[in-house]
């Protein structure tokens, strides 16, 4: 059933919660379905009048208890009671352990069942069934027609207090505390047929839950706590929302019908006890009343009006039941068992009783208590049957707590008896809801007033027109636009009817010269009105402050505004001191008169020059008007002065016109201005370096600040700063000097600085006032290099040093030049190479610069698939752009290699290739075409290299006698062109006519013979070409030392001297100045030439020298 009930749940819409078809956001009671309309939207509605049940409550409000019957028992405690569904019955437990039906017109017990240890019991929605919790953690479940069990269940060892039915009767909620002091309290929700826990949940984990109620749609579920109660949603079983009371155990907690609102029942704790009323919607407290013992119990009306609560036995509420407005908290009523003493006596001595439980009848008009501790039993508790003591009772009185009214013919709610009874209906035979002129009578438009006496019968909002204007008299109508043009403001003018300003004064006029004047934005029209009307009109019906103008300056009567007029009966127009009264010169300040004193000497407000326009104050009394800009304006109008020259009426100390406060001489009639402000003894008679040029100690530089003498005379002043400035204050040939060193600017005056825009501490007269900044001894306007002291010279401006110690020293001192490297420094270097012309072989291209072999190709290469087969000693460097790259930089005779084979293009070059454009073949020793080299991938290899041969068929540079492409040794037929293989047939069998091999070839002898003199020849001419090579670079070698040696003799001493400086920097780790004199760490270029040279001349040293090639060419 659980499950059914949750998917049932599921269906409502997401926005009605209570399912009765009304969304959430306009449902006035969403967790309560009902069908209310009138006051409220879906609210509970007993009697379906439309309006719901707690704005139309059958719950006696003002209360009117009384005891109607006592079931006293022998000393057993009853501590619940509830009434079934229809109050048809009612069910209670008491202390020996039963559990009683009753039958609540008789009293009398139907069925009992006895358990032990009963903590709470309860009803079915339907009645159908009981419940019982015990403290053996057990709960129960009857049949309450015969108490015949319906199941049995432990509560999981949880110690039970209360336990309550969904609304909708399958599930019962039981709360506890933790059992044996352990673990946490639960609260317990079984199927309610069949006592099987369907869930569980510890709210914030807490140790006892002691109270449970259900919202009325069972959406929400509330537990009492310790000092805390919360709601769960049931759909998921979430916290709703938790609440702190912040004091004691929730003893009880009841949600009202309606579903808007929750009441907790508070166990004495240290200060007090309290029933509270909570907003559901926000959680927050309605009203709280702090009772005088603890509340066990509370239940609601069953139309949400009112609130009943049970309290046990001390003080004044002990042993009663308290009846609260469930909207104010104020307390309806008490019924109370017997209060011994006023339940005053502490302990042991107070014998009043508790009252454990109390329930309310559907009926609203009967409270059932249960009662314990002494006096114990069941009372029941009816309200007064007559409660309004007419004669007539509750049930047949149509108004039960009205005395005056009885009878309500018509049922319209008003009463038939006629005044002075309340609220007497004029209309009784007919249903009426009229209010303000009768009760009871037809309204049709609702608006209180009957049909007969409104008369905007069809208008709820407005109901009567006095003055018969035809605007209504309601001024609470704010419908905009008016369906009437307006309400009546004034209802009893038939003149007036509109009042903007709200001051009970109408905006329509009489004269009919003000059209032209008023302002045609006011409000109000022009209509002819009697003398009385007269009295109503709002001269400035925009001014809530002003209503009249006797004068007629249009400035209002009512005095203590800020639109009062000064002058009521005298028409005036002032505006700034006081309003609406003469004023002569029309400058908006009246103009005095006996009860209003002129404005002058601080008394006063009225015009002081009423015939001038322009003044009207003279605040201090100097007779200079406070109006700067009019006739005599006084600048200072707060105080009284006689300067005249810059300003008027200030105060003048010296009395040279001026005032005090432009005068910057004040006591030095002479002086008063000071331009560049630079004055002296401004508080002495005799002032310094004023303006005035025939006063005291002038200025003579009034535009400078920083001068004011010039005791030579040269037209700059004496103090050395400022743009006019002297720095030689006694030397007229001299002012100013830009580098500070104490030699003057000015070429043609004494001891002029050479240099004047740099400090210079040099004095000789071609360098006086000029630095040396590199400490060299020649000053900077003189040496070349300013900050390098191994540098002063360079005649050819190249931007290399003459001098013979400097670094990088010009080569070609008196040639400009830009050379850099091989230590030749300054000189031509045509192509910008960085390589004099003298040392390029190259002077046009930049890209090479060295010929090793002399045969016009340079050093250099650009081909990348040389770096890594070129032999590494050789001279050159691989540069990308590099023009004209040799191959072979050693060998004069080669230069080229087009296929990268390592052999020469040149065919008549030492080591030809034969085949310059096949990387693969490079000798052909038979001539024959085809490569010696036989590896593999090598193109066309010769098959047989020591013999000529034009095969190419099987075999290549093979014998071919009949020239058909196949070698005579693969050849079937080998003086046959046309056949070679088989299955051929041979034409030609033997040798043409004149071939004879034999005949024709040479003999083996002859053949050795002439081989070995080829060798020999070959031998010969290698031994002639290696002879020739090595005198040739012998000379070379020669040649190139020789012109090392003569360099370094001639550059021996100052490269001498230059090391010594470069080792000294070196070895103290002054790196930078070693630099500054040539010392660099080595490149790998550098490196790699250093070492060709030292191997070439070792190739030189190692030739042998058994025959000297010059001996021989001598010869």
């Amino acid at each position: 059933m659980l499950l059914s009930t949750v998917s049932l749940l599921s269906m409502a819409s997401a926005g009605d919660t209570d399912g009765d078809g009304i969304d959430d956001a306009v449902d006035d009671c969403p967790l309560a379905a009902g069908n209310s309309t009138v006051d409220r939207d879906g609210c509970p509605d007993r009697d379906g009048d439309g309006t719901s049940d707690k704005n139309d409550p059958w719950t006696i409000q003002a209360g009117g208890f009384l005891k109607d019957a006592e079931q006293l028992t022998n000393n057993n405690d009853y501590y619940a009671v509830f009434f079934n569904h229809d109050g048809s019955k009612y069910l209670t437990s008491d202390e020996d352990g039963w559990t009683r039906v009753w039958e609540t017109a008789t009293k009398t017990n139907l069925k009992s069942v006895q358990g032990s240890g009963i903590r709470d019991v309860g009803w079915s929605p339907d009645g159908v069934f009981v419940a019982v919790t015990t403290s053996s953690d057990q709960l129960h479940a009857f049949y309450s027609s015969n108490v015949t069990p319906l199941f049995s269940v432990s509560t999981a060892g949880e110690e039970t207090y209360e336990l309550e039915y969904s609304p909708d009767g399958t599930m019962i909620a039981v709360v506890g505390a933790r059992d044996g002091g352990s673990g946490n309290g639960q609260v317990e929700i079984f199927n309610a047929m069949n006592g099987s826990l369907t869930h569980s949940f510890e709210p914030a984990g807490e140790d006892q839950f002691y109270s449970v109620d259900w919202s009325p749609d069972g959406s929400r579920i509330l537990i009492g706590g310790d000092e805390d109660v919360w709601i769960y949603n049931t759909g998921d079983w979430s916290v709703n929302r938790s609440i702190n009371t912040n004091r004691g155990t929730n003893n009880g907690v009841a949600w009202s019908p309606d579903g808007n609102s929750f009441a907790t029942c508070e166990a004495w704790a240290g200060s007090g006890a309290r029933v509270r009323l909570y907003d559901v919607a926000n959680g927050q407290q309605s009203w709280s009343y702090s009772t005088s013992t603890s509340c066990n119990t509370v239940t609601f009306s069953p139309d949400s009006t009112q609130v009943a609560a049970s309290m046990t036995y001390y003080q004044s509420d002990g042993a009663s039941v308290l009846v609260f407005d469930a909207d104010t908290g104020n307390t309806v009523d008490q019924m109370s068992g017997p209060r011994p003493g006023g339940c005053s006596s502490s302990g042991g001595g107070n014998n009043c009783g508790s009252v454990y439980g109390v329930d309310w009848h559907p009926n609203g008009v009967y409270i059932i208590s249960a009662h314990g501790r002494d006096d114990e039993g069941i009372y029941h508790w009816i309200v007064d049957p007559d409660i309004d003591g007419d004669g007539v009772l509750n049930e047949d009185d149509a108004f039960p707590e009205d005395g005056t009214q009885w009878d309500d013919t018509d049922n319209d709610g008003y009463g038939d008896n006629p005044a002075p009874a309340n609220e007497p209906d004029e209309c009784p035979n007919v249903w009426g809801n009229s209010t303000e002129d009768r009760f009871g009578c037809p309204d049709s438009d609702g608006d209180g007033w009957s049909d007969l006496n409104d008369d905007y019968p069809d208008d709820g909002l407005q109901w009567s027109d006095s003055d018969g204007d035809g605007y209504p008299d309601n001024t609470d109508d704010s419908r905009d636009p008016n369906p009437h043009g307006g309400v009546d403001r004034l209802p009893n003018n038939p003149t007036q009817w509109d009042d903007t300003d709200g001051d009970g004064y109408g905006d329509n006029f009489a004269n009919a010269s003000w059209v032209g004047i008023r302002p045609t934005d006011w409000p109000g029209v022009l209509i002819t009105m009697n003398a009385i009307e007269l009295s109503d009109i709002d001269v400035f019906p925009i001014n809530p402050d002003q209503w009249n103008d006797t004068d007629g300056d249009w400035v209002g009567d009512e005095p203590f505004t800020t639109r009062s007029d000064g002058c009521v009966n005298r028409w005036g127009n002032s505006v700034w001191d006081r309003l609406g009264c003469p004023d002569q010169d029309q400058d908006g300040w009246s103009d005095p008169d006996a009860g209003w004193a002129a404005c002058l000497g601080g008394n006063g407000e009225g015009d002081w020059k009423p015939l001038d326009p322009t003044q009207w104050c003279d605040s201090d009394g100097d007779g200079y008007g406070d109006n700067s800009s009019g006739t005599d304006g006084d600048a200072c109008p707060g105080a009284a002065g006689n300067s005249t020259v810059d300003r008027a009426g200030c105060k003048d100390s010296d009395g040279d016109g001026w005032s005090d406060a432009s005068d910057m001489f004040r006591n030095d009639p002479t002086q008063w201005s000071d331009r560049d402000g630079d004055r002296i003894d401004v508080f002495e008679l005799v002032s310094s370096c004023g303006d005035n040029p025939n006063g005291n100690n002038p200025d003579l530089f009034p535009e400078d600040p920083t001068q004011c003498t010039d005791r030579d005379g040269d037209g700059y002043g004496d103090h050395a700063s400022g743009p006019n400035g002297d720095w030689f204050p006694d030397d007229p040939t001299q002012w100013y000097d830009t580098d500070r060193d104490g030699y003057g600017d000015n070429p043609a005056g004494n001891d002029a600085d050479l240099c004047p825009e740099v400090y210079g501490t040099m004095d000789d007269d071609d360098n006086r006032g000029c630095p040396d900044s590199d400490l060299d001894g020649v000053a900077d306007n003189l040496d070349a290099f300013p900050d390098d002291p191994f540098k002063t010279v360079d005649r050819d401006g190249d931007g290399f040093a003459d001098d013979p110690l400097a670094p990088e020293r010009d080569d070609c001192p008196d040639e400009w030049g830009n050379s850099t490297q091989g230590s030749w420094y300054g000189c031509p270097d045509s192509d910008g190479d960085g390589w004099a012309d003298s040392m390029d072989d190259f002077r046009t291209d930049a890209t090479q610069w060295k010929d090793s072999d002399e045969d016009g190709w340079g050093d250099n290469w650009g081909n990348t698939s040389w770096n890594g087969t070129r032999n590494s000693e050789w001279p050159g460097i691989f540069r990308e752009d590099a023009l004209m790259p040799d191959a072979f930089p050693l060998d004069d005779s080669q230069w080229n290699d087009t296929d990268g084979d390592g052999f020469g293009d040149n065919a008549n070059g030492s080591n030809p290739d034969a085949f310059p454009l096949v990387p693969s073949q490079w000798k052909d020793s038979d001539g024959d075409g085809y490569g010696d080299n036989t590896t593999r991938d090598a193109f066309e290899p010769d098959d047989c290299r020591a013999k000529f041969g034009t095969s190419w068929r099987d075999r290549h540079g093979c014998e071919d006698s009949d020239g058909d492409g196949t070698s005579d040794l693969g050849d079937i037929c080998m003086w046959d062109p046309d056949v070679w293989e088989a299955p051929g047939k041979c034409a030609i069998t033997e040798a043409p006519s004149g071939v004879d091999g034999e005949e024709e070839g040479m003999s083996g002898m002859e053949m050795a013979k002439t081989a070995g003199f080829v060798v020999i020849v070959f031998l010969l001419l290698a031994i002639l070409v290696a002879m020739v090579s090595r005198q040739a670079a012998k000379r070379s070698g020669q040649l190139m030392r020789q012109n090392v040696e003569l360099h370094e003799k001639l550059f021996d001493e100052e490269e001498r001297r230059r090391d010594q400086w470069i080792e000294h920097y070196v070895a103290s780790g002054d790196l930078e100045k070693a630099r500054e004199l040539g010392w660099e760490e080595k490149a790998e270029w550098q490196i790699h030439e250093e070492e060709k040279i030292a191997a070439e001349v070792e190739k030189i040293d190692s030739l042998p020298e058994a025959l000297d090639i010059d001996d021989l060419l001598d010869d």
